[in-house]
């Protein structure tokens, strides 16, 4: 496996838990919160989000590929 799948895989992980659960927790240890006022989607936590996490990844690479118009 390449840098480019781990980099992908570990972003897009981290963007699920943030944004799925509203925090980022390492080893127990909480490292970003949203607070309790968040809601989060919770589609992104669960197998469907992947898909939506990746189309979304796919559509940023290209908008950037293309200079951003």
């Amino acid at each position: 496996m390449g840098f480019g799948y781990i980099f992908v895989l570990l972003t897009m992980g981290v963007f699920r838990e943030l944004l799925g659960t509203g925090k980022l927790v390492f080893f127990g240890k909480q490292l970003i919160s949203f607070g309790p006022g968040f809601d989060p989607p919770r589609i992104l936590i669960l197998f469907p989000g992947a898909f939506l996490t990746f189309g979304f990844y796919i559509a940023l690479v290209r908008f950037l590929k293309r200079g951003g118009t």
